[in-house]
């Protein structure tokens, strides 16, 4: 009777073995997605020194044509921005005397300059502050030189001085200086076809020299790093907080070869510097069925929950791996008619049934985890092989370009084991009552052969 009630036991126990088997994850992976479009430079030391060593673990994102990194700290803000040139151009545009108009009058042809030049700052849509770098000498070799979205420079002297008796380079303007940067005062006696410079360095102070500034040229990519107390305490300057991302944009504008006919441009709004994330994704495999993939973050500063399936057929059928969960699918068939066999010849009351169930259940256990571990293998590879379209599937991280992946933790689920410790449950107590019944059994045989 006991043996009958332990077969019954062992049935049950094997077949809710097999449903947790089946419903149960055997791998998962856990993932976090990140995105700052600005990086918490706390834990690292920024020199601003032209090159980007410091910058190795920090992400660049391609605005523009232009490599930017975008960071921060307690105190400041910095941005470090490389882009290709095959040759460095520092020409500033010139003045060039053509004659005489009238006595006291010369003719003067206007010839641009090339100069290379990055302009990049910050925008809430009211106020902006732009930090300017050229590679002539318009812009100070440690200091950009500051202006708001209007173009009005900040206070202080400004790193140049325009040439011209206007207030542009155009428009029937002219020079006031002379070569050497004393003012004109006879335009009869300079020689026609001197050439004048339209732009004079001076040295900046007040609010001009708030911007650290480093260039490197290596005869392929300009680097140019900026740095900015957050807060200056100068009312020209706002005070960004760049650790709430909050109507912020980064504004760009870059130009090998410039003109040098004025230091307006055009400047691009980013509008990717609005999208910021930080979102877990967990991707749970099961033997049978789909994989799912379950993610909880912040986008954007809004809480987003989303479940996505991959697809069995594409999965197991189209992406690798392709024949392990088919193995293992016929594996959990075989292995349930094997125990439920088993159960038959237990509630039949057969004792080989023990034979049946420790063997039956312990190979196919064994066999289930070796594929299961093959599997999970295959499993890993292909998934970071595919984590990106993956993600695209989700709706909220469909549209996201940037970012870092990183692989939070990845191991074997609860379905994995349950082989081994339901077949291992059974196997051993089958295998224990089997052998207490063929102890007893020879013990009364040799009980009796002593008598």
């Amino acid at each position: 009777m006991k043996y009958k009630i332990t077969a019954t036991a062992l049935t049950y126990i094997a077949i809710i073995g097999m449903l947790i088997f089946v419903t149960t994850p055997i791998a998962t992976t856990e993932v976090e997605y990140q995105y700052y479009w600005a990086n918490d430079l706390s834990e690292s030391s920024i020199q601003i020194d032209g090159f980007f060593s410091d910058w190795r673990n920090i992400t660049f994102e391609t605005y523009v044509g232009v490599d930017v990194a975008i960071g921060y700290d307690d105190t400041n803000i910095y941005v470090a921005a490389e882009w290709a040139d095959n040759a460095e151009n520092d020409l500033v545009s010139l003045w060039n005397k053509t004659g005489m108009i009238e006595t006291d009058e010369a003719a003067w042809d206007f010839i641009d300059g090339e100069d290379d030049r990055l302009a990049v700052g910050f925008s809430n849509g009211i106020d902006a502050d732009i930090w300017v770098w050229t590679a002539s000498n318009r812009t100070n070799d440690d200091y950009a030189y500051e202006m708001n979205s209007t173009g009005h420079p900040d206070s202080g002297n400004l790193p140049f001085v325009m040439n011209t008796n206007g207030t542009t380079l155009t428009d029937s303007a002219k020079p006031i200086y002379n070569s050497t940067f004393q003012p004109i005062v006879d335009y009869n006696v300079i020689p026609n076809g001197t050439m004048i410079n339209a732009w004079f360095p001076q040295t900046p102070n007040g609010s001009q020299t708030d911007v650290d500034i480093a260039h490197f040229f290596d005869g392929a990519n300009h680097r140019v790093e900026f740095r900015r107390a957050i807060d200056t305490g100068n009312e020209d300057d706002y005070v960004w907080d760049l650790s709430d991302l909050s109507d912020i944009y980064f504004v760009i504008s870059s130009s090998n070869r410039d003109d040098a006919e004025d230091m307006e441009f055009f400047m691009s709004e980013v509008e990717e510097t609005r999208e910021w994330y930080d979102i877990t994704v967990t991707t749970n495999v099961h033997v049978l069925g789909d994989a799912k993939i379950y993610s909880t973050g912040i986008n954007n500063g809004t809480s987003v929950t989303g479940l996505q399936k991959i697809d069995a057929v594409n999965w197991r059928l189209v992406a690798d791996p392709l024949a392990f969960p088919t193995i293992v699918s016929f594996l959990i068939i075989i292995g349930s008619l094997a125990v439920v066999l088993a159960g038959i010849f237990f509630i039949a009351g057969k004792k080989v049934g023990m034979i049946i169930a420790a063997a039956v259940i312990g190979l196919v256990s064994g066999v289930v985890m070796l594929i299961g571990g093959i599997m999970y293998m295959s499993w890993t590879t292909w998934y970071s092989n595919s984590i990106f379209q993956l993600f695209e599937q989700i709706e909220f991280l469909d549209d996201l370009e940037y970012g870092t992946i990183t692989l939070m933790g990845s191991g074997l689920g609860l379905g994995f084991y349950t082989p081994l410790i339901f077949g291992g449950l059974i196997a051993a107590t089958a295998g224990t009552l089997l052998g207490l019944k063929l102890y007893s059994t020879f013990s009364m045989k040799k009980i009796k052969q002593e008598e």
